[in-house]
């Protein structure tokens, strides 16, 4: 009789870190600005000191619908106008950088 051992993957992921700009989800502080949130019209996702650019942002409903994809950015700033068209409720942001992956829930008012 062969006896096995079973482990739990959760024991080998990383931690998620919860900063006061988000979550993310490496052990790193995240130089990753999603702002304001809440918000009413659009946000503005900048990377911030490290000489780090943003690459590609995607928004999803909190359904898990991809909502918007922006990709081939290569600037350290954007701006998210299409949110204003979007219903009242919170949404999930995710970043992608040449350094980094970033996430975070925004609320739409």
């Amino acid at each position: 009789m062969t006896t096995s051992k079973r482990f739990k993957v959760a024991n080998y992921l990383p931690k998620p870190l919860i900063t006061d700009i988000g979550y993310q989800l490496s052990e790193k502080h995240s130089s990753i600005l999603v702002y304001p949130n809440p918000t009413v019209h659009g946000l503005t996702v900048q990377s911030v000191g490290t000489n780090d650019v943003l690459k590609s942002i995607e928004v999803y409903s909190v359904e898990g619908i991809l909502l918007l994809k922006k990709e081939n950015l290569n600037i350290s700033t954007y701006q998210i106008n299409e949110l204003s068209e979007y219903a009242h409720g919170v949404y999930l942001v995710k970043v992608f950088s040449e350094k980094t992956q970033f996430q975070k829930l925004v609320t739409k008012q």
